[in-house]
């Protein structure tokens, strides 16, 4: 097995580490979707200042892969549109109000089981969630068109002040369901954890 040694990273210099036992949830009062976070994504809007939106609604798409739809990150109204040189969408500020989601079809495990590789990816796009699904090694949004050679499903967010995953498995074992499509594509499958996970109840449905 070759051994990678990584000479560079980020260093904080912060010393201690958080309570995980004393997590405070703050509620933002606007919160925005910036398109240019996305690496080679065309995006064209959906929605128009003033707009009503819900948890989930689509707000842009891709020119390029018309299919992949980001979803509103909370619901309220769209406050503000800023546009940058060739009125390119710099940001789309939606003031929150209220926590209503996109009604959407929801299916159980037994019908998850029966579904085809297919129907899984519409449900998918359709839910507006293909986004957070990133291509290697450039790490860009998927083609939903493309075949791919492997899954990787990463446990280890290691970005400088990210979310400890595993304290929020600790407490959602049950929202953590990974269903491994080996009836018709014999995709390989890597789940990438830390030590402190080994602990965790994982669920792996194998239909």
């Amino acid at each position: 097995m070759d051994k990678i040694v990584l000479k560079k990273g980020h260093d904080l210099g912060i010393s201690g580490t958080p309570n995980p036992d004393n997590i405070v949830t703050i509620a933002p009062k606007k919160v925005a979707l910036l398109p240019s976070a996305f690496r080679s994504v065309k995006p064209k809007l959906m929605v128009q200042e003033g707009d009503v939106v819900k948890i989930g609604t689509p707000l842009f798409f891709d020119k390029i892969k018309p299919d992949v739809r980001w979803a509103s990150p909370a619901s309220g109204k769209v406050s503000n549109i800023q546009f940058g040189d060739r009125r390119v969408i710099e940001k789309i500020e939606i003031k929150v109000i209220g926590s209503d989601y996109l009604d959407l079809d929801k299916k159980d495990m037994n019908e998850i089981c029966d579904l085809k590789n297919q129907e899984v990816l519409d449900c998918i796009l359709k839910a507006n969630l293909f986004p957070l699904i990133r291509q290697r090694p450039f790490n860009k949004v998927a083609d939903p068109n493309d075949r791919p050679r492997d899954i990787f499903v990463s446990l280890v967010n290691s970005a400088p002040l990210s979310l400890d995953t595993s304290l929020f498995l600790h407490k959602n074992t049950d929202a953590f369901q990974l269903w491994v499509p080996t009836r018709e594509i014999s995709y390989k499958e890597y789940v990438m954890k830390i030590f402190q996970m080994s602990l965790l109840s994982l669920v792996f449905l194998k239909c």
